[in-house]
């Protein structure tokens, strides 16, 4: 016989018999002075002890169904999460990132050096208007972006 079993079987039979005990305290009462009673304290001590113990010794036998419990649970989370982490892992950090907000977008874009034409005309236009570029540097630099060329 398993070792779990046993602690179930003792746990019963022990739950059984510390409330038993509890309810002989109820019927055994003691007198007090006036119209009234009380259980016995003695008898209802040991069935208290009985049954709070028996509860302990239960939960013991039922640790590998506690355990397997928990696993499942564990296991149910995992695969709930794993099915949103694959989706997010499909959208590459191209679509994911960019759509985030307008200036991660924006930073995204700087970093892969995704300008677009009007980006890059606009840039340039930026410099010649600040004087740091002259207006042949900007001619050039316009048409080597409208060309493609770098």
């Amino acid at each position: 016989m398993k070792k779990t079993k046993i602690f179930k079987i003792w746990g019963a039979v022990q739950l059984g018999v510390g409330l038993i005990v509890v309810i002989l305290a109820f019927i055994f009462k003691i007198d007090m002075d006036g119209p009234f009673t009380m259980p016995n304290p003695g008898i209802l001590t040991l069935g208290g002890f009985l049954t709070s113990t028996a509860v302990i010794i239960l939960i013991i036998g039922f640790i590998p169904e506690i355990v397997k419990l928990f696993s499942n649970i564990k296991s149910e989370t995992i695969d709930h999460a794993g099915k949103d982490i694959s989706e997010a892992t499909k959208k590459g950090a191209e679509t994911v990132v960019p759509a985030v907000t307008p200036s991660i977008k924006k930073a995204y874009k700087e970093i892969k050096d995704e300008k677009t034409i009007e980006d890059k005309l606009e840039e340039a236009k930026r410099l010649l208007d600040n004087g740091v570029i002259t207006e042949e540097e900007y001619q050039m630099m316009r048409k080597h972006i409208l060309v493609g060329e770098k």
